[in-house]
């Protein structure tokens, strides 16, 4: 009897003891699409913007000199993520060289950035008068200040963001970079099209519960079969 138990648990550990779980670690994507809007010209798209102003995306607050940037990450669907896996998601963008939108962040005029998800599709084509509003919920879901000229990159916690969109409850439009403090300093950002320091999501990510349960049971069960072969065996 204990015979037949001891090689029905060794093939039940066997089998569960090679599904392996999703491993920790982390997954880095590239923006698939960015651009921006400005108030002052708001009938431009943000594809004439950027032939203008190549490599940018921009924030700013000094209406009517006002400027909105979108950032989206269309691999976000095909990374084979869930929800369940990521334990963070960070936003990291380059601060870019001022492109004459007024002076750049000091301590006496800080840039405080505001990172919210866009409510519905865009392109190149996004115009001022054409832009997404921010989704609400959730609405703000990052910021940032830059009080410092010599600041390299601005990071943004968006882990409650990136999990709504790969749990279905929300669309992924990408995010929408806007000023939050009015003044005439604002802040530049390379975009996908500059020559380096292009926009990056970096997700943070866990084993699934489900495959970290596989592993348990078949750590379980492996114990178990350990038991019943030692009162199997023979007494010397």
């Amino acid at each position: 009897m204990f015979k037949i138990w001891s090689k029905s648990l060794f093939a039940i550990a066997s089998g569960l003891a090679i599904v392996s779980p999703a491993q920790a670690g982390t997954v880095t994507l590239a923006d698939t699409q960015d651009s921006w809007v400005y108030e002052f010209l708001g009938t431009t798209s943000g594809a004439t913007l950027s032939s203008f102003f190549p490599g940018i995306i921009a924030v700013g607050d000094d209406s009517p000199h006002v400027l909105n940037s979108f950032v989206e990450f269309g691999g976000l669907a095909t990374s084979g993520l869930t929800a369940a896996e990521v334990s963070s998601a960070t936003l990291t963008l380059t601060v870019g060289a001022n492109a004459g939108f007024g002076p750049s962040p000091s301590a006496s005029a800080p840039v405080t950035v505001d990172v919210s998800g866009a409510a519905s599709a865009w392109d190149s084509s996004v115009t001022w008068e054409t832009q997404p509003a921010a989704a609400t919920p959730p609405g703000l879901v990052a910021q940032q200040t830059d009080s410092d000229p010599s600041v390299a990159t601005l990071t943004f916690n968006v882990t409650s963001l990136v999990d709504a969109w790969l749990n279905g409850s929300l669309v992924n439009n990408g995010f929408i970079l806007t000023q939050d403090n009015a003044g005439t300093q604002s802040l530049t950002f390379d975009s996908m099209s500059a020559s380096g320091g292009q926009p990056v999501l970096t997700i943070n990510t866990v084993p699934e519960p489900g495959s970290l349960a596989l592993v348990c049971l078949a750590l379980g069960t492996f114990g178990l079969w350990r038991v019943v072969r030692r009162r199997d065996a023979p007494i010397a």
